[in-house]
């Protein structure tokens, strides 16, 4: 009695399509400390960090998970620029967010963070036009 042959199968691996790097924006490097996280919560965490940074179409973002505590790097300026106004206030506005982040426990209260904070920048901006 013969042993029959397993079937063959085949393997399709489709690389995800390339996309051009935009060397006019300002590459910056998240590193997002995943200590003590299991791997759901490190998961969602880094989902809403992406998030937060995704509404910014003039930036690249890189998301890096590590031990280290978390902080955030401006490793390429954009092509041409240096960081002036515009860079530093969106630099200033990133890590406000971190902060917010840091300060948040799950994320109803990340979310109830961030409508605090953005309530707080309106204030402000209104009573500087005062």
């Amino acid at each position: 009695m013969s042993i029959p042959k397993p079937p063959s199968f085949t393997y399709s691996y489709q690389q995800p399509p390339k996309i051009e790097l935009n060397l006019d924006n300002p590459i910056f490097v998240f590193y997002i400390c995943v200590n003590g996280m299991s791997r759901q919560r490190a998961e969602e965490y880094i989902h809403q960090v992406k998030q937060q940074f995704d509404i910014y179409s003039n930036i690249t973002m890189w998301i890096v998970t590590t031990d280290e505590p978390t902080k955030i790097e401006c490793v390429y300026d954009g092509k041409g620029k240096t960081k002036d106004s515009e860079i530093a206030g969106l630099i200033e506005q990133i890590n406000e967010r971190i902060t917010v982040l840091g300060q948040s426990n799950s994320f109803e209260d990340f979310k109830i963070n961030i409508r605090d904070w953005r309530i707080d920048k309106i204030v402000k901006h209104l009573n500087e036009e005062d």
